[in-house]
């Protein structure tokens, strides 16, 4: 039966086992130090077989915790250094010193763990190892001798164990550290190199101390002939003061970590403009002193190509705009002189001012007339909309009596509604109406837009006019009972020379497109709002909000 030793270190007054013990503690003090220089637990696993004279020595890391699997580090048959391997702990003596008891069974190992395989590849008749214990008090992993022969002085072979454990524990707790913080500074590296944004250190004087790939490529440099340049040879020229003004404010900013983003240009070997957005960011030493710059530069050229082929076509687009609206109100002020011409020499005729006129030439002059006024209010449309567009429009906002305006549009459109058989409303509240502050001449231009499309649209029904004012604010609004329009409908209505598509429109005489757009200016000018509110066969609601038209002077 095996026996299990959790003792600590023993003595003994065999002056062989003795001179072992100090030969072993001159090795840890002495030659273990200058073995570190190279593998020193592969020379305590050489030492450990050819000093106690057994037959295997292993150093091994746990894995898991709690640990299921160890990794040797060093392992070790005679004088021959072995190839690392990992197995599992379970059904194993070291399973026993991992749950941190020190495991000795002098012979017949493989009696008590038939099933480990590594015990019968070994040959192994006996076993003995002790936990190896990290600074923290936790098991770090194990140390153990395996011998193909019964084990004879185990207090001998324990103590020699312990002496060396702790110095095996505290090379292979540094050799981890130090494996954890070389992965560390791999994945730093890799990220440093394979990051898809240019990356560089660079000294507070600004010389460039380090740069990855991404940035080289960038610039058209090697990375030997870029790390030996300063910010301001990759930098154009104009944008070098703003650079500096960045890693000045960074220098000058309390201890912390401080970032300042930027967009300048740089300059490639090749003499190539990079637009670059530019993230410098200080890092500053232990003791709190600057000690360099990260700077990470994202390519940001052909986003900034993009930019300026926009400004460039929104730039084209206006100076077309302003040259089109600059024509129509040059355009309409020509035509409308000869036409007022063609309208009084049409008037006189229609209205026999000279004598009487065959009646067919009188029909004649009426036509010419009534097409004339029309034309005439297409020509206004549009040179309110050229005088909008390019600023021109100028209002005239005073006291105006709405309800005396409303009046008259309606007067003025009385006989077109009874022609389409429609039946006009007005509704006021109150009843005394305040004085409001509008531009008299635009709000009648914009209640006769909406009654007259209302009317035109309508056939057979009713359309009402609607103002309230409450306090300040001001509501007018043109409802009617007739074809409605969807949502669709709706933004083609209040599109400039939007033309609504209906089997009822389709029939009738669409305008020019322009009276809801002018209108929705008009309002807007005059610092109210324009809503639509319509349903397909049920009807249009259309209306004006002044949020502070009521008590203004």
């Amino acid at each position: 039966m095996g026996q299990k030793n959790k003792s600590g270190l023993t003595a003994t007054n065999n002056e062989s086992d003795r001179e072992i013990i100090d030969r072993t503690l001159y090795f840890i003090a002495q030659r273990g130090w200058k073995e570190s220089e190279g593998d020193f637990l592969t020379a305590l696993c050489l030492y450990l077989t050819s000093t106690l004279n057994v037959r295997y020595a292993l150093i091994g890391r746990a894995i898991g915790s709690p640990p299921t699997d160890v990794e040797t580090i060093a392992l070790v048959r005679g004088n021959d250094v072995l190839p690392p391997i990992t197995y599992s702990l379970a059904g194993t003596p070291c399973e026993s010193v991992s749950n941190q008891n020190i495991c000795c069974y002098p012979t017949n190992i493989q009696e008590h763990f038939p099933n480990d395989r590594m015990l019968v590849d070994m040959g192994a008749d006996s076993y003995i190892g002790v936990p190896l214990w990290d600074s923290q008090g936790e098991i770090l992993g194990l140390i153990s001798l395996i011998n193909s022969e019964p084990l004879g002085n185990t207090t001998l072979l324990n103590t020699v164990l312990q002496i060396v454990a702790v110095r095996a524990a505290a090379e292979l707790e540094h050799r981890l550290a130090e494996k954890q913080l070389t992965e560390q500074q791999q994945q730093i590296q890799a990220t440093f190199d394979n990051a898809g944004v240019g990356i560089a250190y660079i000294e507070t004087n600004g010389d460039l101390k380090l740069a990855n790939q991404k940035l080289c490529d960038m610039l058209e440099y090697s990375t030997g002939d870029l790390q030996a340049m300063s910010v301001r040879d990759i930098t154009f020229p104009a944008d070098w003061d703003k650079s500096r003004e960045a890693m000045e404010r960074a220098l000058s900013s309390p201890p912390g970590l401080h970032s300042y983003a930027l967009e300048k240009r740089y300059v490639a070997a090749s003499n190539r403009i990079i637009w670059c957005l530019v993230t410098v960011t200080l890092v500053r030493d232990s003791h709190g002193n600057p000690d360099y710059f990260v700077t990470v530069a994202e390519d940001i050229t052909r986003r900034k190509s993009y930019q300026e082929q926009l400004r460039q076509a929104r730039d084209e687009a206006e100076r077309a705009n302003r040259a089109k609206s600059t024509f129509l109100a040059n355009m309409s002020h020509e035509l409308r002189t000869p036409l007022n011409a063609i309208l009084g020499f049409a008037e006189m005729m229609d209205e026999e001012i000279h004598g009487k006129i065959p009646e067919k030439y009188r029909d004649y002059a009426s036509h010419i007339r009534k097409s004339g006024q029309h034309l005439l209010h297409l020509i206004n449309e549009v040179l309110d909309l050229s005088r909008i567009e390019t600023g021109k429009l100028e209002l005239d906002i005073s006291d105006c009596n709405l309800p005396a305006v409303a009046h008259e549009v309606l007067e003025e459109l009385a006989i077109k509604a009874q022609i389409e058989s429609v039946t006009l409303k007005l509704q006021i509240n109150p009843q005394d109406f305040p004085i409001v502050q509008l531009d008299h001449l635009r709000i009648r231009q914009t209640l006769t837009n909406l009654v007259h499309n209302a009317i035109k649209f309508s056939p057979g029904g009713t359309v009402t006019i609607q103002l309230e004012a409450t306090n300040s604010a001001l509501k007018i609004s043109v409802t009617d009972t007739g074809i409605g329009m969807s949502k669709e409908d709706i933004a083609v209505a209040l599109s400039l020379f939007g033309q609504v598509e209906s089997d009822y429109l389709s029939k009738k005489s669409e305008g020019t497109g322009l009276g809801l757009p002018l209108a929705k200016q008009f309002v807007e000018l005059q610092g109210g709002k324009l809503t639509v509110d319509s349903k397909q066969g049920e009807g249009t609601t259309i209306t004006a909000y002044f949020p502070n038209a009521v008590g203004g002077q």
